[in-house]
């Protein structure tokens, strides 16, 4: 009796971890959890032998970016003092705090733009970008692209902040990339995009065609990181695009 209760248990384990593997439940997690196409990020928290500032160093070394240490810093929003330091000649703020619930408790604080921290309203010089791992919280205040591509290596995807600036040859490329899907033959040649006005995610393009010669006004909006085109033609209403969000300081 006793050989066959112990067979019966076999075989219930194994069913049970048959049925695990077909529904994708995990039984243990050791780590965070991340989706299959995502990149493995760090999780910055203290180990038995460095504190969370030398866990996050060390991360942000392992990119192979070159990390410098420059001084310190303090925010007014933050209740923590930071460090500065260099990644490839761009600077980041970080801030360590006492575990990830603290951390999390004033990232929270911070707006989805990155322009206020609770009721602190902040100007920036240059875009602000705020990225969070663990008891880590990380400040760069720029749009160089492998620096943020580095950060989100480290850290994941900002939680807070605004869409780097974009450049002219993106949105022109942009523009004639939208008129292409729209219909206009683009492809065939003869179209070229020149940018007049950038305002946040707000942009005025004139496409000047060969064939046949002209041009005409491309208004632009970006949402989630594209460039889209909101309206194109010769002759518009002024206050029909303005009446899309477009600021005065984009219309001609």
């Amino acid at each position: 009796m006793f050989k066959f209760r112990m067979i019966l248990l076999y075989i219930l384990l194994a069913f049970g971890l048959l049925l695990t593997a077909c529904s994708g439940i995990a039984v243990a997690v050791f780590g965070p959890q991340v989706a299959d196409d995502q990149p493995a990020t760090a999780v910055i928290e203290p180990d038995a032998a460095n504190d969370a500032s030398d866990v996050l160093i060390a991360a942000l070394k392992s990119t192979g970016a070159t990390v410098e240490q420059v001084g310190d810093v303090a925010q007014p929003f933050f209740s923590v003092p930071g460090q500065v330091v260099s990644l490839n000649g761009h600077d980041v703020q970080l801030f360590v705090y006492a575990d990830a619930v603290s951390a999390q408790k004033e990232a929270a604080q911070v707006s989805p733009e990155g322009t206020a921290v609770g009721t602190s309203m902040v100007s920036w010089l240059a875009t602000p970008h705020f990225y969070r791992s663990g008891s880590a919280i990380a400040l760069y205040i720029g749009d160089d692209a492998a620096t943020l591509a580095l950060l989100e290596t480290v850290f994941g995807p900002q939680f807070a902040g605004g869409q780097p600036a974009a450049s002219s040859d993106d949105i022109g490329a942009a523009a004639l990339a939208g008129l292409e899907e729209i219909g206009w033959d683009v492809a065939g040649g003869g179209f070229t995009a020149e940018v007049e006005a950038v305002d946040g995610d707000y942009a005025r393009v004139t496409v000047h065609s060969t064939n046949p010669p002209g041009g005409f006004t491309v208004f632009m909006t970006r949402q989630d990181g594209a460039w889209t085109v909101a309206a194109h033609g010769s002759a518009y209403n002024p206050e029909h695009i303005k009446e899309m969000g477009f600021p005065d300081s984009v219309m001609p």
